[in-house]
């Protein structure tokens, strides 16, 4: 099957998909070079500038350049036109890097016009791959021909796929599934991406599947284009039958060797399932593991999205949890995910007023107690975890602290400051009493955890110790912003896209937004931007009612409630974000994902929107509409100044602000309160990633596949 005396293949290969991407190159290149591999690099032409001398260094180091579509948008294997007004500037930039393989952005691929490209070989078709945006496969784990193009499969699962979408934490499948590979003389092809090589995990898993086979003298470690020249010469080959025996006539003459094998069972190998993993072995651990019960009220776990990041982390970190929620189909997703208990009680009805809140917070207050005694009842916990506002929950943390759990209160808002935002005139005994909940609640936490120095400084003014209050930001995981790929097609008819993205609660206000693109519209006559409001809440009908009352609805469209995965799709196709929120106290959630996306954006100047976003977006005074409507027709008129905000938004959130940096934060709290230390091999930051089984399907023998 494989030249000489080598009965496997195992071929490195690498797409770089963004500029992140080029710059991380060393990340993964570093531990091959130590490890004494070569491996192929695949660039994307025009959708960043590539640096020759990367290509050059990388020529010298015995590696290989290959071509990655052309401007990794979704459309190089789209409309046949497009494909075709493409296809001279890739070919070009194949004779200029001197390649002769392609991969196709997103593994896009279209049978028949993959040999037209006019390479080598292709790399475009996974064995199988139910997680791509084009999901399938070969099912082969050989090389094959289409047409006169030799056909390299992906026969390892994708980085992205593991780490970010299976939210892995080590590198067992793909060893287990290359040792699959190995054992019925497959081709073991791996693809991976220095876009997401600042993931710990990836790295060490990386490193794994390097030093398993370096030493391994029954593997080719060759690179594609040798693969397919090989395939050629095989292909071209034949065996025949002398008095001497079988011999090997043709161009493979000198290399080939004959072998007979028995075929293996026939049976199909599941890499992940229980037993094959050292993760699927752990799980016989889990019920001594450590429990944490989170308790959230205002939204419902599957729509929390800071919830759903320390849910993942923590389980990762072979944590049990339980959370307290209401009601919500969005939960349904987390029913069966291991080591975690949903225990919901039935949504109470949107509040209208005051009495309405203080009905909904005693019937969450009481059902809260029911359901963390039940837990208590049934399984020990070691950590409660406050998800607040409201900060009605201390009296359950005075009793669980009895029975032997520390108290962590997670502050995303400040109770007085948030109803004096959503009542015209506050009443003074009712901020007193809110005060009063503030500092009843911080006696009686062990630790407090909040999202800016705002905060933190009002948590200790409640009560909290200096030392026990922890900054974890809210920012997105990085991994899913790096995983998205923009939609042109969500402009529509409009030559701009502004995004507004989060609950529509009464203190976001979403009428000041109406109001700005108002002015932007009819004051100042910007009828090529098209504006998507995406989210829920109590607000949502309010928001519709008013956009038709100003004349909007030819302009602005609402989406309602959409998986994280839509609103990131919006995100990278966007020109721009507004936020209009006057609440001084908080770091907008929206403003950190404009930034990761590199959407520049105008909010009003408030003091910690200010502090995260300085140089990502523009700021007008507080309620001036008209001058937050000018900032946005001064960035679409701006396309330099928009793309250079972007890109200092973008490199913040990378370098500080994206979960994966405040995820250690979190889980060193926790930690202490268990008294466990913490362990940096653990995976940290892929909350927010798709939460689906992890098994992935190897393929099935050889015979089967004949």
């Amino acid at each position: 099957m494989w030249p000489g005396d080598r009965s496997w293949a195992l071929v490195l290969t690498h797409d770089v998909d963004t500029e992140i991407g080029h710059r991380n190159v060393h990340l993964l290149r570093e531990p091959e070079r130590l490890a004494g591999y070569r491996s192929s690099w695949n660039f994307v032409p025009e959708r960043y500038a590539v640096d020759p001398s990367v290509l050059r260094r990388l020529r010298e180091e015995g590696c290989e350049i290959g071509v990655h579509g052309l401007r990794h948008d979704g459309r190089d294997l789209g409309p046949r036109k497009i494909f075709e007004q493409r296809l001279p500037s890739i070919r070009a930039y194949a004779e200029q890097w001197g390649a002769v393989g392609f991969r196709s952005p997103a593994t896009h691929r279209v049978w028949e016009w993959m040999p037209e490209l006019g390479f080598d070989y292709d790399s475009s078709y996974p064995d199988t791959d139910p997680y791509e945006p084009q999901p399938g496969g070969c099912c082969s784990y050989l090389p094959f021909f289409n047409q006169e193009q030799v056909e390299l499969p992906i026969t390892l699962p994708q980085d992205h796929t593991l780490f970010a979408i299976l939210g892995q934490t080590d590198g067992d499948v793909w060893i287990d599934k290359a040792r699959h590979l190995r054992d019925r003389g497959g081709m073991a092809l791996v693809l991976t991406h220095p876009d997401y090589a600042m993931n710990p995990s990836l790295l060490g898993a990386w490193s794994r599947l390097l030093n398993e086979f370096r030493d391994d003298d029954t593997v080719w470690r060759a690179l594609p284009r040798e693969v397919a020249c090989w395939w050629r010469r095989r292909a071209a080959s034949v065996i025949r039958e002398t008095d001497n025996g079988w011999r090997v006539e043709g161009p493979a003459a000198g290399e080939a060797r004959i072998r007979t094998a028995t075929p293996p069972t026939r049976s199909a190998h599941v890499l992940g399932s229980p037993g094959t993993s050292e993760r699927s072995r752990s799980g016989s651990d889990r019920a001594t593991a450590p429990h944490v019960l989170i308790v959230v009220e205002n939204v419902a776990l599957g729509e929390d999205i800071r919830v759903r990041k320390q849910v993942q982390d923590l389980l990762t970190a072979g944590y049990r949890v339980s959370v307290v929620t209401k009601s919500d189909p969005a939960n349904e997703a987390y029913y069966e995910r291991p080591g975690l208990t949903v225990l919901e009680y039935p949504a109470p009805p949107e509040p209208e007023g005051l009495l309405g809140y203080v009905r909904e917070y005693a019937v969450s207050f009481a059902w809260a107690t029911l359901l963390s005694i039940k837990a208590r009842l049934g399984d020990r916990f070691d950590v409660l975890q406050l998800c607040q506002p409201p900060d009605i929950y201390f009296p359950i943390a005075r009793l669980h602290k009895l029975l032997g759990a520390a108290v962590l209160v997670d502050q995303r808002d400040l109770m007085p400051e948030l109803f004096a935002l959503r009542q015209e005139r506050p009443l003074p005994a009712v901020t007193s009493f809110l005060r009063w909940l503030e500092r009843r609640t911080q006696r009686a936490a062990d630790e407090a955890i909040c999202t800016n120095d705002y905060q933190k400084a009002r948590l200790i003014a409640a009560g909290a110790a200096p030392d026990r209050a922890t900054l974890v930001l809210n920012g997105p995981v990085h991994d899913r912003v790096l995983g998205t790929t923009p939609d042109a097609s969500l402009k529509g008819e409009f030559s701009f896209l502004c995004c507004w993205i989060g609950k529509m609660g009464r203190q976001d206000r979403v009428d000041l937004a109406l109001r700005t693109v108002e002015h932007a519209v009819h004051d100042l006559g910007r009828k090529d931007v098209g504006f998507v409001f995406l989210g829920n809440g109590e607000c949502l009908e309010e928001a519709q009612a008013l956009s038709t009352q100003l004349g909007l609805d030819p302009w602005v469209s609402f989406t309602g409630w959409v998986p994280e995965s839509t609103v990131f799709t919006y995100l990278a196709s966007a020109d721009l974000g507004i936020d209009a929120s006057l609440q001084g106290d908080v770091s907008p959630v929206k403003i950190f994902e404009y930034m990761a996306f590199g959407v520049a954006f105008v909010s009003f100047d408030l003091p910690e929107t200010r502090t995260i976003g300085t140089g990502a977006g523009l700021f007008a005074p507080s309620r001036d509409v008209p001058a937050l409507a000018r900032a946005l027709i001064a960035l679409l008129d701006d396309p330099d100044q928009r793309a250079e905000l972007g890109r200092a938004g973008r490199d913040r959130v990378r370098d500080q602000l994206a979960w994966e940096h405040q995820a250690t934060r979190y889980l060193t709290v926790v930690d202490r309160l268990v008294g466990r230390g913490r362990r940096p091999s653990r995976r940290l930051g892929t909350a927010a990633a798709r939460e689906l089984p992890p098994r992935i399907l190897a393929i099935e023998d050889a015979e089967a596949l004949s």
